[in-house]
């Protein structure tokens, strides 16, 4: 091996540890968030917090104000917590965890998922602004199809041009959430058919009609490609080449909090359809697997990061709603379950409930990491 290949592979290896570190950070900063949460709520509720911690294990540094409120900075970057008075045990402290009422518990147990879906509301107005994501707008058009000139005939458009932004197709609005997407839609029609498209032209909204046409496929050699009789496939097309439209700061605004519900929804449906067995844990990674899989977008393109920032803040959000044993959403249910009774269940049950779903919930993590890792 020649000098060049060495540092060809010290390049490639230097660039790997680079993507893999700006992948720790940005999980880390998803949970800092989530924790921070916690804490302004329990700050602003009068709860007494001992410490707040960003990362796992020995402490690195650590400063002690003087109400008594710990901020440290742990070995493993992996995680955080918010730690509250008697949280997990009794405490004779009024300012206790266990001793506020439970509208405030709530309150706190809820914080932490509410700032990290409000996260993913700013990281959605930067994504939508900069890249956009599901609204296509017209790039080029091909000059053969017959698409590609715009004329009025009649009170009827028809036509596309270079710019139009496409908001619906025979009124169908194009929304990700139930995978309505330009191409998924126009595969409900045949060749020759005319289909009515909502534009946004120049500012002004309209409709256009257009029509589907049949191209031969072609692999990536540029060559036919041919089905099982060597017949020619085709394709049924537009004769355009699309983007993702890119919103004006306030239009991203306003699209960014039904964009954020959007994918919080995607994601309680995936899981839903993961506790019924209708889809397999292939789909489902830890942190071994979410450190690796925002490398590998980051390293890609800075769009597919972008991406990944709403949806990681949205999916934390959303699992730690989750009715789970030591989520918050358990948590949640255990203080109401009181709130209605009148009084708690016994600690030592709940303790030993919670502590057995973190088990489960690590056993399953991290098993879900070794069959990404072996597959």
């Amino acid at each position: 091996m020649n000098i060049y290949s060495l540092l060809g592979s010290a390049t490639g290896i230097i660039s790997n540890i680079f993507y893999i570190v700006i992948a720790i950070l940005v999980l880390l900063l998803m949970i800092t968030i989530h924790e921070f949460g916690h804490y302004i709520a329990g700050k602003k509720l009068g709860f007494k917090i001992n410490e707040f911690a960003i990362g796992f294990g020995k402490k690195i540094y650590s400063k002690t104000l003087k109400n008594g409120e710990e901020f440290s900075l742990r070995a493993l970057p992996l995680g955080g917590y918010c730690a509250f008075e008697g949280e997990d045990k009794t405490s004779d402290n009024s300012r206790a965890f266990n001793n506020q009422k439970p509208w405030k518990r709530l309150i706190v147990l809820a914080a932490g998922a509410t700032f990290n879906f409000l996260s993913a509301i700013v990281f959605s107005i930067v994504l939508l602004t900069a890249y956009g994501y599901d609204i296509p707008q017209i790039m080029t058009i091909d000059p053969l199809s017959p698409n590609y000139t715009v004329e009025q005939i009649g009170e009827d458009w028809h036509g596309l041009a270079v710019g139009d932004v496409v908001w619906a197709v025979n009124g169908e609005k194009i929304n990700f959430v139930n995978d309505q997407l330009l191409n998924n839609l126009l595969t409900e029609y045949g060749l020759g058919e005319d289909i009515t498209l909502n534009i946004e032209r120049n500012g002004e909204k309209m409709d256009t009609i257009v029509i589907l046409y049949a191209v031969p496929a072609l692999d990536a050699e540029n060559n036919p490609v041919l089905d099982e009789e060597n017949n020619p496939i085709f394709n049924n097309v537009l004769g355009v080449n699309i983007k993702a439209y890119a919103f004006p700061f306030f239009q991203a605004v306003a699209r960014s909090i039904p964009f954020a519900f959007g994918m919080a929804w995607k994601i309680l449906s995936f899981l839903i359809m993961l506790i019924i067995g209708k889809v397999s844990l292939s789909g489902v990674g830890g942190p071994i697997t979410t450190i690796t899989t925002i490398a590998s977008f980051t390293q890609a393109s800075f769009a597919g990061f972008l991406v990944l920032l709403p949806l990681i803040a949205v999916n934390l959000a959303v699992f730690n709603l989750m009715p789970f044993p030591a989520l918050d959403g358990s948590r949640m249910v255990f203080v109401g379950i009181e709130w209605m009774r009148g009084k708690p269940i016994n600690p030592k049950i709940e303790g030993y409930i919670h502590l057995t779903g973190l088990i489960i919930l690590l056993v399953l993590v991290f098993a879900a990491d070794i069959f990404h890792l072996v597959t």
